[in-house]
C-alpha cells in the first residue's frame, strides 16, 4: 500500500512564498515599474484577495485556489514595491537627483585605507551637497580614487571635492564583468578622480564604533597570525582567509588551484565554515547535561556563537546570509519539525531578500542556498546506496555523499559562471575540508592563547605545517592530468533545462516514476539538441572584435572555436579578454595569420588596414582601398591626408586614442559622410563577417 506523500509546498508554504517574492524583484528589476503602477497593481490584488471575505462559504471553497494566487501576487507586490524602495536613485534626497556640474561634495569615507596601495580606493557616502555655499542634505555611495596623499586619511574622515563625477560605466566588452550592475547591486553609480590637492580633509570624524571594533578585531587577527604562524605568503594568506575572509594576502597561484580543484569556499567564509562551527559547537553542548535537557537553550547559545563568529569576522554579506540561514534552521530543529527544514531555508532566504532584494542576483547566495537544497534532499538518498559495517567508514561515505549531493545541484551554475569543471572535487574536498575544520578550530584556539607566547607559538606552528600540507596536496592535485574540465560554453537557457532534467531525473529515481524519467530523457535530448545548434553556428562564425582596451589596441579574429589575437602583447591574456572569448566559444588561440603586408590583414575577403604611431604616410607609393580602416595612437591631428590616400567606407577608432582627437575625427567623417565607431563612446565593435553586419558590444545583453 502507498503511502500518501505530502507534496513540498503544502510542508514548507514559505518556498512558495519566496518564489512569488523573487518574481516580484525580478519583475521591478527587469522592467523598472513606476511607483504608480506599483501602487494600483497593489491594490489590485489586495482588494481581490479581501473580497473573498464577503463570499458564501461554497464559493469560498470553489475559489480557493484564487485566493491563493492573489496572496501570492501580493506577495510578488511587495518583493516590486522593495526593489524600488531599496533602489536610491528613486529617493529624492539622493545625492544623484540634487547634484550639478559645479557643485561639492561633502563625503564620509566608510572604509579602512590601504595605505600601501599606489592609489586610494575608497568607498565614501555622501553627506551634503554644497550649492553656492547652501549645505543639502543627501543619501548615497560613491568611489572616489585619489592619488597616494601626503595627508593622512582613515575610516570616518570627511573630505570636500569640488569636481564633475561621472556614472560607472562598462568597459564595454562582450560577455565581460559587468561592473556597472554590480556597483548598482551595491547602491554606487557614481566615481570621481581626483588629485590630492582636489581632495580636502575637513576638520570632521564620525566614528562608527560596531566598524572600528571590526576592523581592529581583524588588524589584530593579520599581526597575530603574522607573528605565530608565519611571514610566507601562501601560508598566511590561507590562515587569514580560512579565519576572517581576508584576502590581501592571498597569492593568486594558489587561489587559482584551490577555484581548479573545487574546493575555492575553503578560503571564502560562507556556510561552510559556519556549518563546521554549528557541528563542532553542537557536539560540546551534546556532552554537557544542562543542555541535553533544554533543546531551547542549546539552540539559543549555538545562534549566539554563531553570530559572534559572525561579527568578529567582518560581518560580510556572505556570512551574514549563512548566519541567518542557520538561525533558521536551528529554529526550525528546535520546534522538532523535521519538515521544516526546506521551509526554514525559504524564510531564511525571505528575510534576506527583505533585507536586500539584490542578494537574488548574488553567485554566493545561489550556490549557499543550492548547496543546502542538494544535501537536504539529496544526501540521504546518496548515502542509502552503499552500506558499510565499518564506523570509520561509514563517516567517510557519509562525507563522500554530502559532497556529491552539494556538487549535483550546485553545478550546472558554476559551469554558467566559471566555464569549468573540478574533475578530482571528490579527492579534494575529502582531504581538505576535514583538514580545514581542523585548522578553524586551531585557528580560534591561537586567538584565545595569543597573549601566552609559549602556547600560542606551538598552535602556530601547528597551524602552519597543517596549512602548509593542505596547500602542497591541492597544488598536486592541480598538476594531475585532467584535474580540470575547462572552457565549457553555457548559456542560461541550458543551464535551466540543465536543472530541470536533473530535478525531474533524480526526483523520478527516487519516487520509482517510470513516467517522470521517460520525460527526463525527452528534457535531456532537447538539452543535446539545443546545444549542438549552438556549437554549428560557432563552427560557421566568423567575427572581427576590437575591444575597448584603454591606452592599448586588442584586436581579435574569430573563426569557428579559434581566434588570432592582434595588439599589446601584455594583455593578451588579460582576464577581461579572456571572457570576452568564452562568450563567442572561441577557446583556441592560433598564432598564424596570413597577409600580414604593409599593416594590411585580409580576412574572410575583407581587406583591413591598421594605421598606428609607426604608420608614414609617404611610404605609401599609391592609393589603397580597404574595408575597414583602423586608427589606433595616431599622431597625426587631420585625417584628410591620410583618406587622400586610403579610400574606406568604415574607420573605427580604438581606445589607444586621445578622446580630443577622437572627437575632431569624427566631425571630419561626418562631414565627408563615412560611417566611424569611436571604441571608448561605442564599446568594443563586433563585424560580422557572414552577413556584413556592425554592432556594439553596448548593444548586447551582459
Amino acid at each position: 500500500m502507498q503511502l500518501f506523500r505530502i507534496p513540498v509546498w503544502k510542508q514548507a508554504p514559505f518556498v512558495r512564498i519566496v518564489i512569488s517574492l523573487m518574481i516580484g524583484i525580478l519583475l521591478q528589476w527587469y522592467f523598472s515599474f513606476s511607483i504608480f503602477v506599483l501602487f494600483f497593481v497593489g491594490v489590485f490584488f489586495i482588494v481581490n484577495y479581501f473580497s473573498f471575505n464577503f463570499l458564501s462559504l461554497s464559493l469560498k471553497y470553489k475559489f480557493r485556489r484564487a485566493q491563493t494566487i492573489f496572496l501570492l501576487c501580493i506577495v510578488a507586490f511587495f518583493g516590486s514595491l522593495i526593489t524600488f524602495n531599496k533602489d536610491l536613485q528613486n529617493r529624492q534626497n539622493w545625492y544623484g537627483n540634487i547634484y550639478k556640474d559645479g557643485d561639492g561634495l561633502m563625503l564620509r569615507i566608510d572604509e579602512p585605507i590601504d595605505s600601501m596601495a599606489k592609489n586610494f580606493r575608497l568607498k565614501c557616502s555622501v553627506k551634503y551637497v554644497v550649492q553656492k555655499n547652501v549645505h543639502k542634505p543627501a543619501v548615497g555611495s560613491m568611489i572616489v580614487y585619489i592619488e597616494h596623499n601626503a595627508q593622512s586619511l582613515c575610516m570616518g574622515d570627511f573630505i570636500f571635492i569640488n569636481k564633475s563625477i561621472h556614472r560607472i560605466q562598462n568597459n564595454g566588452n562582450p560577455g565581460s564583468f559587468n561592473y556597472k550592475q554590480y556597483q548598482a547591486f551595491q547602491q554606487i553609480y557614481h566615481q570621481v578622480y581626483l588629485k590630492k590637492e582636489e581632495c580636502i580633509k575637513l576638520n570632521f570624524h564620525e566614528i562608527n564604533y560596531f566598524n572600528e571594533f571590526i576592523f581592529s578585531f581583524q588588524q589584530s587577527v593579520v599581526k597575530n597570525f603574522q607573528l605565530f604562524i608565519s611571514h610566507d605568503k601562501q601560508t598566511l594568506g590561507i590562515a587569514e582567509a580560512l579565519f576572517i575572509g581576508y584576502k590581501k594576502d592571498l597569492d593568486q597561484d594558489i587561489v587559482q588551484a584551490y577555484s581548479n580543484t573545487g574546493i575555492v569556499h575553503i578560503i571564502a567564509i560562507s556556510g561552510l565554515h559556519l556549518g563546521l562551527l554549528y557541528i563542532g559547537i553542537n557536539s560540546l553542548f551534546n556532552l554537557i547535561p544542562l543542555f541535553k535537557k533544554s533543546n531551547w537553550l542549546k539552540a539559543i547559545s549555538i545562534i549566539i556563537f554563531l553570530w559572534i563568529f559572525s561579527f568578529i569576522t567582518g560581518a560580510s554579506a556572505s556570512v551574514l546570509r549563512s548566519a541567518v540561514m542557520f538561525t533558521c534552521v536551528i529554529i526550525g530543529k528546535a520546534l522538532h519539525r523535521k519538515a521544516t527544514v526546506y521551509n526554514s531555508l525559504a524564510a531564511s532566504a525571505f528575510l534576506m531578500l527583505l533585507y536586500n532584494p539584490y542578494f537574488l542576483w548574488d553567485v554566493g547566495f545561489q550556490l549557499s542556498y543550492l548547496a543546502i537544497i542538494g544535501i537536504v534532499w539529496l544526501q540521504k538518498p546518496i548515502q542509502r546506496l552503499i552500506f558499510f559495517k565499518n564506523k570509520i567508514s561509514r563517516k567517510i561515505w557519509e562525507m563522500i555523499s554530502i559532497t556529491i549531493a552539494a556538487q549535483i545541484i550546485t553545478f550546472p551554475i558554476c559551469i554558467y559562471y566559471f566555464h569549468q569543471f573540478p574533475n578530482y572535487f571528490l579527492i579534494a574536498n575529502l582531504i581538505c575540508v576535514p583538514l580545514s575544520t581542523i585548522i578553524l578550530f586551531a585557528e580560534i584556539l591561537l586567538m584565545i592563547i595569543s597573549p601566552f607566547n609559549l602556547l600560542a607559538n606551538t598552535v602556530g606552528d601547528c597551524c602552519f605545517i597543517l596549512i602548509k600540507q593542505m596547500n602542497q596536496f591541492v597544488l598536486f592535485v592541480n598538476q594531475l592530468p585532467f584535474s580540470t574540465i575547462k572552457n565549457i560554453g553555457v548559456d542560461i537557457f541550458s543551464t535551466i533545462l540543465l536543472y530541470i532534467f536533473i530535478v525531474i531525473c533524480i526526483n523520478s529515481i527516487i519516487n520509482k516514476n517510470k513516467n517522470g524519467l521517460i520525460f527526463s530523457l525527452f528534457i535531456s535530448a532537447f538539452c543535446i539538441l539545443y546545444n549542438s545548434y549552438g556549437k554549428i553556428k560557432d563552427q560557421q562564425q566568423k567575427k572581427f572584435i576590437m575591444y575597448n582596451t584603454p591606452h592599448k589596441m586588442a584586436i581579435d579574429f574569430i573563426f569557428s572555436n579559434h581566434y588570432v589575437y592582434i595588439g599589446d602583447k601584455n594583455i593578451n591574456e588579460n582576464k577581461m579578454l579572456q571572457q570576452s572569448r568564452q562568450y563567442f566559444h572561441a577557446f583556441h588561440p592560433v598564432l598564424l595569420i596570413n597577409d600580414w603586408v604593409n599593416q594590411t590583414i585580409k580576412f574572410n575577403n575583407k581587406k583591413i588596414m591598421i594605421i598606428d604611431s609607426t604608420f608614414r604616410i609617404e611610404r605609401l607609393i599609391q592609393s589603397k582601398t580597404v574595408d575597414i580602416l583602423i586608427i589606433s595612437n595616431f599622431r597625426n591631428k587631420d585625417l584628410k591626408e591620410i583618406l587622400s590616400l586610403i579610400h574606406t567606407q568604415l574607420i573605427i577608432f580604438d581606445a589607444a586614442n586621445s578622446l580630443w582627437k577622437i572627437a575632431k575625427w569624427k566631425k571630419e567623417c561626418s562631414a565627408l559622410h563615412l560611417q566611424c565607431f569611436s571604441i571608448p563612446d561605442d564599446g568594443a565593435i563586433i563585424y560580422n563577417l557572414l552577413n556584413n553586419t556592425i554592432s556594439t558590444s553596448k548593444n548586447l545583453k551582459q
